[in-house]
């Protein structure tokens, strides 16, 4: 009851300006940073690009990433519908033979159930999975198709920590600080409000009720992301190409600004255009 009491006198104090406290610094890539580490993983660890690409791209939790379906994708639109994760719930309902299994939860929280808008590359890069898929379901009479994006070679879900490994791998030949794969969404974050997308847009495509933890905890404006300025302000002003292009076309800076979706939702589900 004592430490119930001094949190809430704590948060109050937060609250009303007579505490301040130092957000804490997460680590942040370069938008350079991130095209070559996808370029990276795309070439060394192809079994995680599809996951990271959808992390990097569209800021989901990694519970959201594992649990993405083909069905949730408007092809059309170029939306993802987010509303489910992947994880260990506490109830019996999540055991087998005395065994905490990964099952399919809802989001987070209320506000986790969101649309985001994908870019067009990322779109192309889903379309070539999906055709793997399909190839692996019709010469697999063991396949478990359960319509899941990123999954084995036998249909199944990955879980939280199947990328542990290979994301600490990719991070090391790319010679970049260790982080948490959670982190990539303070990356998402930053790259977003760098390109002037309000907060609330950012918070809505997060899956964040508002706008406050959006701007205290994940975003971050270190100074090495403007070391090179007129680079970045250069894919950032950048149009996103209107003709089609080669789905299997090599990841370089070109693609930056697709790293970025050019579209984003408020929560009146207004189209923001932000390219």
């Amino acid at each position: 009851a004592k430490k119930k009491k001094e949190k809430k006198a704590l948060l109050q104090g937060i609250k009303e300006g007579k505490i301040s406290i130092q957000p804490k610094q997460y680590p942040i890539l370069s938008v350079q940073e991130t095209a070559n580490l996808l370029l990276r993983c795309k070439e060394e660890e192809p079994i995680t690009y599809l996951p990271l690409l959808l992390s990097l791209t569209a800021g989901l939790r990694i519970s959201e990433t594992i649990a993405v379906k083909y069905s949730d994708i408007d092809w059309g639109s170029g939306e993802l519908r987010v509303y489910r994760q992947l994880g260990r719930s506490t109830t019996n309902e999540g055991e087998l033979e005395g065994r905490i299994i990964t099952q399919e939860l809802k989001t987070k929280t209320r506000s986790g159930e969101r649309i985001v808008p994908l870019a067009d590359f990322v779109v192309d890069e889903l379309i070539l999975a999906r055709q793997k898929y399909e190839a692996a379901r019709n010469s697999n009479p063991d396949f478990q198709d359960l319509d899941y994006v990123c999954c084995h070679e036998n249909g199944a879900p990955f879980n939280r920590s199947s990328f542990r490994k290979s994301f600490k791998r990719l991070l090391r030949s790319c010679n970049l600080p260790d982080m948490r794969w959670h982190d990539l969404r303070h990356t998402y974050a930053t790259i977003l409000k760098q390109k002037e997308i309000s907060l609330k847009a950012i918070a809505v495509c997060m899956g964040h009720y508002g706008t406050q933890i959006t701007e205290d905890v994940y975003i971050n404006l270190p100074d090495e992301i403007y070391d090179c300025d007129k680079e970045i302000t250069a894919f950032m002003e950048e149009v996103l190409p209107k003709q089609s292009k080669v789905l299997d076309a090599r990841i370089d800076e070109k693609y930056l600004l697709e790293v970025l979706p050019h579209k984003v939702y408020n929560s009146t589900d207004c189209i923001i255009n932000t390219g």
